[in-house]
């Protein structure tokens, strides 16, 4: 077995060990309405682990069966960047470090505002959710498409 295969068949084996439990513990959260309630930003994260989890295993099972079919067709950069793992890759990489974020500002309201948070938790979380998610819906609005004009 040569290095790329084993590399593959390690992303397979990594890609189930991240479904299984995080998407276990997705599962287990989403059912359970009062969980969710309590750890909702810990449940994106989660979500944000249980899809990079699909993309390492979709991942290494499409490149060992490329590398076992003998499929050495040149393709183009744009080609590499649409396959699906990819596209995975792209939504969940940064957005591991976004539920990171989630996580540690949900802990700091946790501890600087115990009383309001343990009244309002729920709120509070539904709120960090929102906002980091209208941010990133509408960051593709500030690219320069205009002139200074604004014409």
């Amino acid at each position: 077995m040569d290095l790329l295969t084993s590399v593959f068949c390690f992303f397979i084996v990594l890609g189930i060990l991240l479904i299984l439990s995080n998407g276990y513990f997705a599962y287990i959260l989403i059912t359970h309405r009062v969980l969710l309630r309590r750890y909702c930003a810990i449940t994106v994260q989660c979500i944000v682990n249980t899809a990079e989890g699909i993309a390492l295993l979709i991942s290494g099972i499409a490149r060992l069966i490329i590398m076992k079919t003998g499929f050495e067709a040149e393709t183009s950069k744009r080609i590499c960047l649409l396959v699906p793992w990819n596209l995975l890759f792209i939504w969940a990489e940064p957005m591991q470090a976004v539920s990171l974020l989630l996580v540690g500002i949900d802990r700091f309201f946790a501890v600087f505002l115990p009383i309001l948070y343990f009244k309002k938790h729920f709120k509070i979380q539904i709120i960090e959710v929102r906002s980091f998610y209208g941010f990133f819906v509408t960051l593709h609005t500030t690219q320069k498409q205009f002139s200074q004009n604004c014409v």
